[in-house]
């Protein structure tokens, strides 16, 4: 009995959510089910000041602002910088694929971190940085937005 309730109550759902899509669709014509991808490139340039860094990271973060539903989707890469001495480069990729209502009213924030640990072990103390917010209009589909920008840890 209770297995049959629970498949009656996930039907229902499941139901009410398709009901909720086609209107949708039907309300915003511009609405699509083809996903709106692309490439975030980012350059950073690290100096490192801090006294014990063992290594340096770098995040890029990719959050898509869907206007239509007042929905943030995020995406993240996190990469190892190269180089061992002041200057640490970091050199990040972040793929996205999202289905967009409205993909030309939405926008696309891109932002990093750097993290640097120091001490004897990864668990020391750990600095970071995200200076970087840059908010602009969504790219066509397919699109490589690059960035460039430094960093001291």
């Amino acid at each position: 009995m209770k297995t049959a309730k629970r498949l009656a109550i996930c039907l229902g759902c499941i139901l009410a959510a398709s009901a909720a899509r086609a209107q949708t669709a039907e309300q915003n014509p511009e609405a699509t089910s083809t996903a709106t991808t692309g490439t975030v490139a980012i350059t950073l340039t690290v100096t490192v000041q801090t006294a014990g860094v063992k290594a340096v990271y770098c995040s890029g973060i990719v959050t898509i602002l869907d206007t239509s539903s007042r929905s943030n989707f995020s995406v993240s890469t996190t990469v190892a910088a190269t180089g061992t001495s002041a200057t640490r480069m970091c050199k990040i990729s972040v793929p996205y694929s999202f289905v967009l209502a409205s993909p030309t009213t939405d926008s696309l924030g891109i932002s990093y971190t750097v993290t640097a640990p120091t001490g004897a072990s990864p668990l020391g103390r750990t600095l970071e940085v995200s200076p970087l917010k840059t908010i602009v209009p969504m790219p066509k589909s397919g699109t490589t937005t690059s960035e460039v920008a430094a960093a001291t840890i």
